[in-house]
C-alpha cells in the first residue's frame, strides 16, 4: 500500500512540475534486481510464468541510481512483463555489461507484444496503447515513471515488441560520475 501511495504521489509531482527527491548513491543493481524478482514471485506464479535471471555470470554490478526509484522503475517493468505474457510464458531479466561504461537490465517477456503504431507513445503519461486496454488495472502511468526516473538519474530506457511474441524493455546505466547525497530534480 505504502508503494502505490508513493508512486501516486511521484505522478503527482510529475505531472504538476514539481520537484522530486531523488537520492543517488553508488548500489549494487544485482541486489536491487533480485529484491524486485522476489516481490514479484506472486504476480510471476499467478501467471504461471517462468522466471529466468541472466547476470552473465556477474554477482554484483555497481551503478550510479536512487535505490528506491529504480525499483520502482523495474516493478513497473516486471509487473507489465506479468500482466500481459501469455499464460505458462517466461519472463527473463538480463544484466550485461557490454561495454566499459554502461550496464544493462533488459526485461523480456513472451507476452501479447506491443502494436508497432503504439511503441512511440508508451512513455506517454496515461497512454495504455490497444494491448494496455486489454489488462483493467492498467493506468498508462508505470512505463512514464520508469521512463521519468531514468532520464532524472542519467540513465535511459528503450522498448522492442513484435506483435505477438513479446516485449523487450531496456535501461541503460551508466558507470560513470557516481554521486552521494540528495539531489533535487525538477521535471520538463
Amino acid at each position: 500500500m505504502i508503494y502505490l501511495v508513493n508512486e501516486l504521489l511521484d505522478i503527482s509531482r510529475i505531472e504538476g512540475g514539481k520537484e522530486l527527491q531523488l537520492i543517488k548513491s553508488e548500489g549494487d543493481l544485482l541486489e536491487v534486481v533480485n529484491n524486485v524478482l522476489e516481490e514479484q514471485k506472486g504476480l510471476i506464479s499467478q501467471k504461471s510464468l517462468k522466471l529466468n535471471l541472466d547476470t552473465e555470470g556477474k554477482t554484483s554490478l555497481m551503478v550510479n541510481m536512487d535505490k528506491e526509484k529504480i525499483r520502482q522503475g523495474l516493478t513497473n517493468l516486471v509487473d507489465n512483463s506479468a500482466k500481459y505474457g501469455k499464460r505458462n510464458g517466461s519472463i527473463t531479466a538480463s544484466l550485461y555489461k557490454p561495454d566499459g561504461k554502461h550496464i544493462l537490465v533488459e526485461i523480456t517477456d513472451h507476452g501479447i507484444g506491443i502494436p508497432v503504431q503504439d511503441l512511440p507513445r508508451i512513455f506517454d503519461p496515461f497512454f495504455t496503447g490497444e494491448n494496455g486496454r486489454l489488462a483493467p488495472e492498467s493506468t498508462g502511468m508505470g512505463l512514464f515513471l520508469a521512463q521519468r526516473i531514468c532520464a532524472a538519474l542519467g540513465h535511459t530506457i528503450t522498448a522492442q515488441s513484435q506483435l505477438g511474441q513479446g516485449a523487450s524493455v531496456t535501461i541503460t546505466f551508466s558507470t560513470a560520475s557516481i554521486t552521494h547525497g540528495v539531489d533535487a530534480v525538477v521535471w520538463p
